[in-house]
C-alpha cells in the first residue's frame, strides 16, 4: 500500500461510483494507473464497493447483538450468522467466547426468520444481549479514514464538486419495486458495475438500467458503501466499546467520540450501556490510549466495557478470510 492506493480508497469512500477519470484528475495520475491500482486492491482483498438500498428507506430496525457462546461452537455459529442477508459486522471478540454482529430486524418478519428467535432456539447460545440503535453519530456514508495520506481538503472539494452532491432523500414519488431485485443483487456484488455491464448481465435494455439507476440515486434510495481490510492500513487493534453514559450527556459524549480519528462507528443504543463505538487502532497500546484519553477524559462516561475483536468474519457486506476481503 502506498499513497496512491490509500487515496484511491479515500476517493471511493467519498463516491464509490466515481469514474477512474475523475479519480485520476483528483490524484494527478493517469486513469490507466487508477484502473490498474483499483483492480489490484480489489483482487488482493483490500477493498470492495457495494451499492445498496439506504437503510432509512426500510421499516427494519438496526440491532447490535452480543451473543455469549461456548468457545468450541463460536466459529461455526459466527459463520452461520455471516451467511445471513440481514447481518453485518460479524466478529469473534473477547477471546472467542462472544460473537458480536449487527442485524436488521423487520418486526413484520415471521419468527423463523427473526434472528433473535433463531438464536433463542440454538443450543450453543448461552445468552443474547440485544440493543437497538436510537441515533447514529458516526457511520453509514461517513467512512473511517484515519489512515496515512488521506485526501486534502482541496482534493475532497474537487471530488465533491465534480461528482456533484447527492440530492436529499425524496421517496415520495419513487420507491423500490420487486422487479428491482435482480439489479440490486448485481450492485451488491459489484457496486461500481457500469450500466452497460449490468444490462448485459440482466438482459435488460441499457436505457432501462441507466434510467432506473438515475432515478434511484436521485431519490436517495441507493448509496455506495466501501468495505476495507483495516490491516492493510496499519490498524491491527479493532474493538467494540460499550459505555454507560449519563442520559443528559449522551448527545455530547457521542458527538465527541465521533470526532476522534480512531472511531469508525458510534451510536446511542438501548439498554444499560447506552453508547457504543467501534474503533480501529494501530495496536493494543494505541487502544489503551483511546480508552484512557478519549474516553477517560469524558466525565459523563460511568463505565466502559472494551471487547477486542479476535477475528472479523464479515464486514458490512463482505466475508473476510485471514484479514482479507473475500472475492
Amino acid at each position: 500500500m502506498d499513497r496512491i492506493d490509500r487515496q484511491i480508497v479515500h476517493c471511493l469512500q467519498r463516491d464509490g461510483r466515481a469514474s477512474f477519470d475523475l479519480i485520476a484528475d483528483v490524484l494527478g495520475v493517469s486513469p490507466q494507473t487508477i484502473g490498474r491500482r483499483y483492480q489490484a486492491l480489489r483482487r488482493d482483498g483490500v477493498i470492495k464497493v457495494a451499492t445498496v438500498p439506504d437503510p432509512r428507506t426500510s421499516r427494519a430496525r438496526t440491532w447490535f447483538l452480543r451473543v455469549a457462546v461456548a468457545p468450541r461452537a463460536a466459529g461455526q455459529l459466527a459463520e452461520s450468522l455471516a451467511a445471513r442477508d440481514d447481518t453485518s459486522w460479524v466478529s469473534l471478540v473477547s477471546g472467542g467466547g462472544e460473537i458480536t454482529c449487527v442485524c436488521r430486524i423487520d418486526p413484520r418478519d415471521a419468527a423463523e426468520k427473526n434472528l433473535l428467535d433463531v438464536l433463542a432456539r440454538s443450543p450453543s447460545v448461552q445468552t443474547v444481549t440485544a440493543a437497538a440503535m436510537m441515533r447514529m453519530y458516526l457511520g453509514g456514508n461517513a467512512e473511517w479514514d484515519a489512515f496515512a495520506d488521506p485526501l486534502s481538503v482541496e482534493q475532497v472539494a474537487m471530488l465533491t464538486r465534480t461528482a456533484g452532491e447527492k440530492p436529499p432523500a425524496d421517496t415520495g414519488s419513487v420507491s423500490l419495486r420487486p422487479d428491482d431485485q435482480p439489479l440490486l443483487a448485481e450492485l451488491a456484488r459489484d457496486g461500481r458495475a457500469k450500466p452497460a455491464v449490468l444490462a448485459r448481465t440482466l438482459a435488460w435494455p441499457r436505457s432501462r438500467v441507466t434510467a432506473r439507476l438515475n432515478e434511484l440515486f436521485a431519490a436517495g434510495l441507493l448509496h455506495t458503501e466501501v468495505d476495507i481490510a483495516a490491516d492493510f492500513f496499519d490498524s491491527r487493534a479493532a474493538a467494540y466499546i460499550w459505555m454507560a453514559v449519563a442520559p443528559g450527556e449522551l448527545e455530547a459524549t457521542g458527538t465527541a467520540l465521533a470526532n476522534r480519528p480512531e472511531t469508525a462507528f458510534a451510536a446511542a443504543v438501548t439498554g444499560p450501556t447506552n453508547l457504543m463505538c467501534a474503533v480501529n487502532c494501530r495496536d493494543m497500546d494505541a487502544l489503551f490510549g483511546y480508552v484512557t484519553d478519549a474516553i477517560g477524559s469524558l466525565a459523563p462516561v460511568r463505565t466502559a466495557d472494551v471487547t477486542p475483536v479476535v477475528r472479523r468474519i464479515k464486514q458490512a457486506h463482505t466475508h473476510m478470510r485471514r484479514g482479507r476481503l473475500s472475492p
